[in-house]
């Protein structure tokens, strides 16, 4: 999730260490332990899920928009929305509250909840507080395992999991917010993150958003905070496919009253 260099450092760790090793991976990765006793198994492919029949489409969307083909993401988002996964985003974080909630009424076993960046400075003014003092005491099994009716439960979207808090972890429908750390510059993604002892700062925010944006099961709506220095950011999904969230809750409210 959060390595600079990723698998590699694996490789470079188990090469530094001397020992004897055999590695375990699928083959699409077992070119990073070239020089190593490496079993090629298939099985042990992390993208793919039995909780998500898109899950494979979802990974390859956060791909190719973190690499910055949005149109190539928009033609997979396209696929994604006919498969009923739904990419959604928003500047308004109280509809995306609405909406989820609407959503999942009556569905008690249903989880939705707020995702962030540890590194986001913007998001605790529009109510997603992700500071080290917010979420130092955040308990995992009572957000992800709580009844909606706890104050505990990722469902009463008061408290944030970061992405050291969802690691590996699932939900039905998260809002995830999104913040000046990493910003479109109309060509890339760039860091704001300033002064930081990583020798990659960039890649670790990269990583650090594709664990936020691949949580979801159902779908997934971004929210934008409405700061200019994030409009062409907001203006970035819509390139890469996902939908404007207030134009799909005109539509449902507009079938509804037929």
């Amino acid at each position: 999730m959060g390595e600079e260099g990723g698998l590699k450092l694996w490789s470079d760790a188990i090469k530094a260490s001397g020992g004897d090793w055999t590695i375990h991976c699928p083959k699409h990765v077992a070119a990073v332990f070239e020089g190593h006793k490496v079993i090629v198994d298939d099985a042990l492919e992390l993208t793919v899920t039995l909780r998500s029949h898109v899950a494979g489409d979802l990974h390859q969307w956060v791909r190719l928009l973190l690499d910055g083909r949005l149109a190539e993401a928009s033609s997979i988002a396209e696929s994604m929305q006919r498969a009923s996964y739904d990419l959604y985003v928003t500047r308004d974080l109280e509809e995306a509250k609405r909406y989820v909630r609407a959503r999942y009424e009556g569905e008690e076993d249903k989880r939705f909840g707020l995702l962030g960046s540890s590194k986001a400075k913007n998001l605790p003014t529009y109510g997603m507080n992700t500071s080290f003092q917010a979420t130092r005491g955040f308990r995992h099994g009572p957000w992800y395992n709580d009844p909606a009716s706890s104050l505990k439960s990722c469902c009463r979207l008061i408290e944030v999991a970061t992405e050291f808090s969802c690691q590996g972890l699932e939900l039905d429908f998260p809002i995830v917010g999104w913040d000046t750390d990493l910003l479109w510059s109309g060509k890339d993604w760039v860091t704001s993150v300033g002064r930081s002892k990583a020798h990659d700062a960039r890649q670790l925010r990269l990583n650090s958003y594709r664990v936020l944006l691949t949580r979801g099961r159902d779908g997934t709506v971004i929210f934008v905070p409405p700061l200019s220095d994030l409009d062409a950011t907001y203006a970035a999904f819509l390139s890469a496919g996902c939908r404007l969230l207030r134009r799909q809750i005109a539509l449902s409210a507009a079938r509804k009253s037929l």
